[in-house]
């Protein structure tokens, strides 16, 4: 006779990792992303979904909690030489980076009227494509950011931990606040992030820990601080003291990886961790799918629609085009260079000239 599963069973998962909740952390940052831009794209139709203050919202956690995630699986890289970085960590990106940009290029020189009216890139123009060695000067300035970190925290490897984390925290503090400024919107996004890069690279094992033993009680209290912290954003000149904006999003990303440790087991909700696993993927497509959806919304009269609906077709929005993208990735998966470079350029030169299986390298 057997013993009935319990209800929860149907609902609880039980038999998730100690690291699932990356996986899942990784899902929701993505989703917020898709959400962000799908609401820019979307307002240049007069599609607004959302209260443009909730911006501030997006901006606390989606980027500070990949950037964490990408140092806190990065220590290793600190006891390569430049070679083996070069290889393993560099150009895979750098690959990514400008074969992306080049695609960015193409497909919006070929259909100018899908980005028409997003006037702050310059998807079209040539000249474009020499700024995107220069500077993160296109969508994909994540990626150039994510190159810029990983050099910077290899040079300063033999510098203490903390001597690189304060300076860089004070950075962050002076960028969110508006005291300083590069004058662009990329190059302060890279200034306010290089910080949780670092936390994440340095005290990798403390976070990862921190998250794994964290309980319930916990999640309550880190709730409750990006709750105040970043409500706080709201009041009337907060949002430029300095360390305001930094402190709301550590909250943020405290509150949302200790979040995704719960909700992992939740069986309803596997499919975040499913877009976590292939967040690279989606964030290199997704936004073809937003300006060809956005050039559909712009057939039909929308800046008349009742704000409840406004907002329902910004979710709906979202849901498609995270559909979609992942169709895109299905469909893709075949042609491996379109987001890893070829295995050739990645293996090691130090080969013997006899022939033998080539060896995998675990990075």
């Amino acid at each position: 006779m057997t013993t009935p599963s319990p209800p929860l069973a149907r609902w609880v998962r039980r038999d998730v990792g100690t690291k699932a909740w990356v996986a899942f952390a990784k899902g929701l940052a993505i989703l917020l992303v898709v959400l962000y831009h799908t609401m820019i794209y979307f307002s240049s139709e007069g599609v607004w979904g959302l209260p443009g203050r909730l911006k501030v919202i997006l901006d606390l956690f989606p980027m500070p909690v990949f950037m964490l995630l990408a140092g806190l699986f990065a220590p290793r890289s600190l006891t390569w030489s430049f070679a083996d970085l070069w290889r393993r960590r560099i150009l895979p990106i750098a690959y990514l980076y400008v074969l992306w940009s080049l695609f960015r290029f193409a497909f919006f020189f070929a259909f100018p009227d899908l980005n028409a009216h997003i006037g702050h890139e310059r998807s079209r123009d040539p000249w474009g494509l020499v700024e995107i060695v220069t500077g993160p000067s296109s969508i994909y300035w994540f990626l150039y950011a994510m190159l810029l970190f990983i050099v910077a925290a290899w040079l300063l490897r033999r510098v203490p931990p903390l001597v690189q984390i304060i300076p860089a925290a004070v950075l962050a503090a002076l960028i969110t606040s508006g005291w300083i400024t590069s004058g662009t919107v990329v190059w302060d996004r890279v200034g306010g992030l290089f910080v949780f890069y670092l936390v994440g690279l340095h005290y990798a094992s403390r976070l990862s820990s921190f998250v794994i033993r964290s309980n319930t009680r916990q999640l309550l209290l880190a709730v409750g601080a990006f709750a105040v912290t970043g409500g706080a954003l709201y009041v009337p000149f907060v949002a430029q003291v300095p360390f305001a904006a930094l402190v709301a999003q550590a909250a943020a990303v405290v509150a949302g990886l200790l979040a995704s440790k719960q909700l992992v087991r939740l069986r309803p909700l596997g499919f975040v961790s499913d877009l976590g696993d292939t967040s690279m993927q989606i964030y290199v497509l997704h936004l073809y799918v937003v300006a060809v959806l956005t050039f559909v919304l712009g057939l039909f009269a929308a800046p008349g629609w009742p704000v409840l609906v406004q907002s329902a077709t910004l979710f709906a929005g979202t849901a498609i085009v995270v559909v979609a993208t992942r169709q895109l990735i299905r469909l893709t998966g075949r042609w491996k260079w379109l987001y890893i470079p070829p295995p050739s350029w990645l293996s090691s030169r130090r080969r013997t000239a006899a022939a033998r299986p080539a060896a995998t390298d675990p990075e």
